[in-house]
């Protein structure tokens, strides 16, 4: 019979047997060896290794993904899988789809391969993001909790403790991983030299080229965006000169890139006759690089548009500000001035506008714009959506092209009380010496006497100072107090009177003789409302005191931005005499204080008026 102690130690060390074979068996299974691999893959990521091969060899590839349900094993439709993309071609050279598959339990798909890889660089990819609707949705904690199906099958997204990748050479001729710079290094020499390119694209961006065709050449565009019911993200090439697209990504020229099925390619050879051309790409905030929603495509670094030929010589980029003498520049601009160059344009035109200027994601704070004839239309200016980062932050340039019709032109920057030419403070720009506007022709050897400058004026300008009561009021520093002759001629396109840039609680006034010959022309903006005149303009008979013209809601239209926001634009005539126009501000809403209800042109808050041959002057 055994002792009592050796029966208890017996015992003790089966318990401690049984305890470390029960940790052992939680414990998770010691990641496989091999060059690249994926393990404990969660749902919704995309992964990515690259090597180099340095001769061919073969390789081991053992995959675990997930079908997208159970009911599509037989269609190949993959919700997690990976893929093998070769960097000198973007050519997909391995993928589980076209794999010898096998499928395990419920939606599981696992796959062992060998494959011969020749020398070069290899992309490695697995993504877990599924294609389908309900895939964006994912399990409730409870679902978790309890390993809930979704519907009458099993979730594919229950397998994320079954994915990974491994692959793995057999021998020894394959070199360890190198990671290269995925934004330098996204195309590798080939036959055809790359041009330029804007990939890969994050969300809401655009990027756009512009180059000079010099002999006639077949430029490869290669393309990755999104194209599903509506063009989301996607690209274009355009011939400068006439503004016809020689390039379009649409659904019908383009074929499945991967993924989501909205996820599109192009790869094909445009060919360009000797001329200016500008690429561009946009992107939306959905589904692009870095922010997945669905699988990306099989070549997610590529998403944008790039560009290649085998003849570089024949193609080169274009700087408007390398190539010719511009015919209006205002650069090199300081603090708290605004510029005003006005052009006549005598023969339909199309014209360059090369803008800088800084902007964050709503405000604008120094920027450019271009008017049309006395009444000050906007044509053209600079916006946020449109323009694309300069360097440093908050510094964005514009490159537009305009086809101006024959009339008179007003082109105005004007800038806040920091960050400009005259200090940067957060962050100088890639070309400093270009914060402004340019105006160039679009044509080099276009008859400069086709457009003609007229003026091209500079002035400082501050806001006018907060005030206590309306004692305040005042003729504004620096605002005209001679008396102006009108005739019915004049500078072209120059304002006679010019009252405008007014903050709140300004009273200013400008006398002026009119010979009765032609007709004012005014363009005021202000605050009128059905209750009242807030911000508003008039004009009085010097004589007698009488008003012969005042500004109010009847003849007035909606200026943009809040419903106060009026603008009056009309010609007037008046018997001969002398006369002084008024425009008076209360103590809120005016320039420099209109927060987010702003009027389309802020800066013509006021009063402007024109000589006018006929009442109904073209612009």
């Amino acid at each position: 019979m055994k002792r009592p102690g050796i029966i208890r130690f017996q015992l003790l060390l089966l318990a401690v047997v049984t305890l470390l074979v029960l940790w052992r068996s939680t414990q998770p299974s010691p990641p496989p060896d091999g060059l690249i691999v994926y393990s404990d893959i969660e749902p919704d990521l995309l992964l990515e290794e690259t090597f180099r091969v340095e001769q061919p060899v073969r390789v081991v590839i053992d995959a675990t993904g997930s079908f997208e349900s159970e009911e599509q094993a037989d269609s190949v439709s993959l919700a997690a899988y990976g893929w093998i993309l070769r960097r000198e071609d973007r050519a997909v050279v391995w993928d589980m789809h076209s794999a010898p598959l096998q499928q395990g339990d419920n939606t599981l798909v696992l796959v062992a391969d060998t494959v011969e890889f020749q020398p070069g660089v290899y992309d490695v990819y697995f993504t877990s993001y599924g294609n389908e609707e309900v895939s964006s949705i994912g399990l409730s904690l409870l679902d978790g909790l309890f390993d809930l199906s979704v519907g009458d099958g099993h979730f594919w997204r229950n397998d994320a403790d079954e994915w990974r990748m491994v692959v793995r050479a057999l021998g020894d001729t394959l070199a360890g991983r190198v990671h290269l710079d995925a934004a330098s290094a996204l195309f590798l020499p080939g036959e055809e030299e790359l041009l330029w390119t804007s990939a890969p694209m994050e969300g809401r961006e655009t990027a756009e080229h512009l180059f000079g065709v010099i002999q006639p050449a077949e430029v490869r565009v290669y393309a990755v965006g999104e194209i599903g019911e509506e063009r989301m993200d996607f690209g274009w090439i355009e011939e400068v000169s006439s503004g016809e697209r020689v390039w379009d990504m649409r659904r019908e020229n383009t074929v499945p890139a991967g993924g989501w099925e909205v996820n599109r390619m192009f790869d094909g050879t445009v060919s360009l006759p000797p001329g200016l051309y500008r690429a561009v790409f946009r992107t939306d905030p959905r589904q692009n690089y870095g922010d997945w929603v669905r699988n990306p495509p099989f070549d997610p670094a590529g998403w944008g548009v790039s560009l290649f030929t085998a003849v570089p010589e024949a193609v080169r980029p274009v700087d408007p500000w390398e190539e010719q003498e511009p015919f209006v520049r205002i650069n090199r601009v300081g603090d708290n001035e605004r510029h005003i160059a006005r052009f006549r344009v005598h023969a339909p035109a199309r014209i360059a506008v090369y803008a800088l200027g800084e902007m964050g994601d709503e405000e604008r704070y120094d920027y450019a714009r271009i008017t049309a004839g006395p009444s000050e239309r906007v044509v053209w200016e600079m916006t946020p959506e449109r323009s694309l980062p300069a360097g440093g932050r908050n510094n964005r340039r514009e490159l537009a092209f305009l086809d101006l019709p024959p009339g008179i032109y007003t082109a105005t920057y004007q800038t806040d009380d920091s960050h400009s030419y005259a200090g940067w403070s957060h962050g100088e720009p890639d070309y400093p010496e270009r914060w402004g506007v340019t105006l160039f022709h679009v044509d080099k050897d276009t008859d400069p006497s086709a457009i003609e400058v007229l003026t091209v004026d500079r002035e400082a300008f501050s806001e006018a100072p907060d005030a206590e009561d309306d004692s305040a009021f005042a003729a504004a520093p620096g605002r005209p107090a001679d008396r102006r002759r009108f005739s019915g001629e004049g500078a072209p396109g120059a304002p006679l009177v010019d009252l405008t840039g007014l903050g709140n609680r300004e009273r200013v006034s400008a006398p002026f003789t009119f010979d009765g010959e032609g007709f004012l022309r005014i363009r005021a903006v202000g605050e009128v409302s059905l209750s009242g005149q807030y911000d508003y303009g008039w004009i009085e008979h010097a004589e007698t005191g009488e008003t012969v013209w005042e500004m109010t809601w009847q003849n007035t239209i909606p200026a943009g931005g809040d419903d106060r926001n009026r603008m009056f634009v009309g010609t007037l005539s008046l018997a001969p005499g002398d006369y002084t126009v008024y425009f008076t501000t209360d103590f809120s809403h005016a320039y420099g204080d209109f927060e987010d209800n702003a009027p389309n042109d802020p800066e013509a808050w006021g009063i402007r008026m024109f000589a006018s041959r006929t009442p109904g002057e073209a612009e």
